[in-house]
């Protein structure tokens, strides 16, 4: 991205529109949008010695959306009026879970990634805490998937298939619960 500083500074040295964009990349309608300002005000190519500076300041004032990037943000106002509830859950679901109640809960009407923006933009220190993930070891992972699966006569079938899971068949003892859970049901 072109820094909109570098268009007024080499126009205001004397270089043509054209010649602008070509050596900067930029197309000529965009270079022409953001002098069409400084026109506007009666500025010249020329003048009075202007700093970077004094050009930012002018910027600042023409174009505040390039400035405040929540000024661009269309969606960002809906979404600041959940900000507690979103503040509330984020420690403890996702961000996406987070969107998918504001969108059926709330009637919010913007993207997944409008909204991890606003997430990461507005509440960084929440966005990072929430990102943390502990890792568990094999065994744990294997008696979960079947514990939730059949809840009931899971615990002393784990037990014994605790002491076979090692890290390195991470899939096989999965699988070997799965048979053996459903083997004991129909045997039942």
């Amino acid at each position: 991205m072109v820094d909109i500083t570098e268009i007024y500074v080499h126009w205001y040295a004397g270089r043509s529109k054209s010649a602008l964009a070509a050596s900067l990349g930029v197309d000529r309608k965009t270079v022409r949008k953001y002098l069409a300002p400084a026109e506007a005000s009666g500025i010249t190519p020329g003048g009075p010695p202007m700093s970077e500076a004094d050009w930012s300041k002018l910027i600042k004032e023409w174009f505040p959306g390039l400035v405040d990037r929540r000024l661009r943000q269309v969606t960002w106002p809906e979404i600041d009026k959940h900000r507690d509830y979103i503040k509330n859950l984020l420690g403890t679901v996702t961000v996406s879970t987070i969107h998918q109640r504001l969108r059926d809960e709330h009637k919010l009407q913007v993207s997944i990634s409008s909204f991890r923006r606003w997430v990461h933009a507005t509440l960084p220190d929440e966005a990072a805490k929430s990102q943390v993930t502990v890792l568990r070891d094999t065994a744990t992972t294997a008696m979960d998937i079947a514990a939730t699966i059949e809840s009931g006569r899971c615990t002393t079938l784990l037990t014994d298939l605790a002491t076979e899971l090692t890290p390195h068949r991470t899939a096989a003892p999965v699988g070997a619960v799965l048979d053996r859970l459903s083997a004991e049901s129909l045997s039942r």
